[in-house]
């Protein structure tokens, strides 16, 4: 399986990247740049938009040790890795892996997308 390699900046959370008002559910301030960001690396890389049943390995390397919960960078990643047009949707994930790793200065997650073969 060939696989897109991708380094970003680590995901805001959910409580930061996600708001909601009355019944409208927006995107805040850090998710707007988050995206913003993300969008700019998917098309340096110049990676294609992915079709067909995917693979997803996210590598979290975070900036320090507070308490996170990995599956919330996932949301965050994935959603803007999707609204970059890395992917179609990202119900086209049928293998997600997430692994914490080491604290780095500033944070960051490696991303590994492949097409799964039929």
């Amino acid at each position: 399986m060939n696989y897109y390699e991708l380094v970003l900046p680590t995901a805001p959370s959910i409580n930061h990247y996600y708001g909601s008002k009355g019944n409208r559910r927006y995107i805040k301030d850090a998710g707007v740049a988050f995206r913003a960001e993300v969008a700019r690396l998917v098309k340096q890389s110049g990676m294609p938009t992915l079709e067909g049943r995917l693979c997803v390995v996210i590598r979290a390397y975070f900036p320090d040790r507070r308490k996170r919960d990995v599956d919330n960078v996932a949301k965050a990643a994935l959603d803007a890795l999707q609204h970059a047009g890395a992917y179609l949707n990202d119900c086209q994930i049928d293998d997600l892996q997430i692994k914490r790793d080491k604290i780095v200065p500033g944070g960051r997650l490696e991303v590994m997308i492949g097409q799964i073969s039929a």
